[in-house]
């Protein structure tokens, strides 16, 4: 993992945030609020190490969410360029692990959590409260996605996933994508040799 201060990429969801009216005063001082990561391959972060008090962005990689659930990893939720990583607050509730890792070299905005507002006056104005409320917005929107995928049959689900994370089998394992859209992995195969 490398520190990278001097870099500061495009970021769409800066975007959002001038919706919300914030001036571009404002937006640098929330741009010097941001650090960015790159993380190499196989690189795991774990909630030990302080996952649950972050928020993760995605500038440009892949990353999956998961945790140990009877001895079995569970994938629950994979995030690609542009986008949040999303955590399953239900699992944190419960006081299990959980896992992010990152499926190819991965750069990262890390975004300061409300234990860094000391550091950051921004963090402590509407203004990045409202900047919150969009990263919720697109949590809860994911999650919605995700439980009306659930409600379709296998094939559908698998190609929901295709059509919403174009290169997910670059970058995915059969297995991983099997756990997330809940098949297993030899319904998955039939689905993709078009004999389900």
């Amino acid at each position: 993992m490398n520190a990278e201060s001097t870099s500061l990429p495009p970021l769409k969801f800066l975007d959002e945030l001038r919706a919300f009216g914030f001036t571009p005063e404002e937006e640098e001082r929330l741009r010097k609020s941001l650090t960015f990561k790159t993380f190499k391959k196989g690189h795991t972060i774990d909630s030990r190490a302080g996952v649950l008090y972050k928020r993760y962005y995605i500038v440009k990689g892949t990353a999956r969410v998961y945790y140990i659930e009877n001895g079995k990893e569970r994938n629950y939720a994979f995030s690609f360029d542009n986008q949040f990583i999303v955590l399953p607050y239900s699992v944190i509730i419960r006081d299990r692990d959980i896992f992010i890792q990152f499926l190819e070299d991965t750069k990262v905005c890390c975004v300061p959590s409300q234990e860094d507002r000391k550091n950051y006056p921004l963090l402590s104005s509407v203004k990045f409260w409202q900047f919150l409320n969009i990263v919720m917005i697109h949590h809860i929107s994911e999650m919605e996605n995700y439980v009306m995928m659930m409600r379709m049959d296998a094939r559908d689900r698998y190609k929901w996933a295709i059509e919403k994370y174009p290169r997910i089998l670059e970058t995915v394992s059969v297995t991983q994508l099997a756990s997330y859209l809940n098949v297993t992995k030899e319904t998955l195969y039939r689905i993709r040799s078009g004999k389900y």
